[in-house]
């Protein structure tokens, strides 16, 4: 979805005279507007993970949201002593399966991660577009895997949807690399 359809999602709702209005916004500073349409026809705005910008003037009931940042740049903290205990030193190749880089998430994930992982020459990122989907992950992870057997970690922006995609990817590639989910660094 983009941040246009998402308006429309919230504008249409409000004709619907729903009760509340929960969402993931795709693009935070997006759709202020809308929300503040919402508060005029005193329907409540709740999120979940991206808080709109004091700013844009929208009031919601709540959000629920995680640092990305600091969960992504723990993750790659995380990483890099793994990638010191697997080779002696802060080096490696690591896949980055992203998310939708237009969304906040993506964008967050994204800048917490390369905040630390960046502070090491030696550890080789290369970044592919996931958007999110699952099918589009799993694809990436297993050609990535089939090209790059020594890849020594995947990083994804999802909370989860691409770690099924990367167990498969990696288990037939046999002893020595990670075989299990909870080997895996996300955020």
């Amino acid at each position: 979805m983009d941040p246009v359809k998402q308006n429309d999602c919230i504008l249409q709702l409000i004709t619907l005279d729903v009760d509340l209005i929960l969402l993931y916004p795709i693009d935070a500073n997006a759709i202020g507007s809308a929300i503040q349409q919402a508060n005029a026809a005193n329907i409540p705005v709740a999120l979940l993970w991206n808080p709109v910008p004091v700013a844009s003037g929208a009031k919601v009931a709540f959000t629920v949201a995680i640092d990305a940042e600091g969960a992504a740049g723990a993750a790659a903290e995380a990483m890099v002593q793994a990638l010191i205990e697997k080779n002696g030193e802060p080096r490696g190749k690591v896949l980055e399966v992203q998310g939708q880089m237009v969304t906040t998430g993506g964008i967050r994930r994204g800048i917490g991660f390369h905040r630390v992982i960046d502070r090491y020459p030696n550890i080789d990122v290369t970044a592919k577009a996931g958007d999110w989907d699952t099918g589009k992950g799993t694809n990436v992870i297993q050609q990535w895997m089939t090209a790059h057997r020594d890849t020594d970690a995947i990083f994804f922006h999802s909370d989860g949807a691409y770690t099924p995609a990367a167990a498969a990817a990696l288990a037939p590639l046999g002893p020595g690399r990670p075989q299990e989910p909870h080997h895996l660094h996300r955020c």
